[in-house]
């Protein structure tokens, strides 16, 4: 069984229950809310109709940074080259009228 302070099970609750939270970030909070009313990885999985392998994920993200391991990694990719300001001072020249 997973073990919640108060102000983080207020939090996930909060999440849950918000009409702003992406959908993303409520079925997470269900996944750690169902780990701290205990049972199985399985018996959660089954429970919310989700993969064991989900619950296993973010029990153990949570376990190890909590609320701030329910987030998204940064994603994979290059660099960009030019800054959005510098992106944009490249469009600007390009419409200009030849001439």
């Amino acid at each position: 069984m997973l073990e919640l302070t108060p102000e983080e099970a207020t939090a996930l609750s909060v999440r849950v229950r918000a009409p702003t939270s992406t959908q993303r970030d409520a079925a997470r909070a269900r996944i750690i809310l169902a780990c701290a009313d205990g049972g199985s990885a399985r018996q959660i999985a089954e429970r919310l109709g989700i993969p064991v392998r989900r619950v296993e994920r973010w029990r153990g993200r949570f376990l190890r940074k909590r609320l701030k391991g329910l987030g998204d990694f940064p994603r994979r990719g290059h660099a960009l080259k030019f800054s959005s300001v510098t992106r944009c001072e490249i469009i600007a020249l390009a419409c200009e009228p030849i001439g």
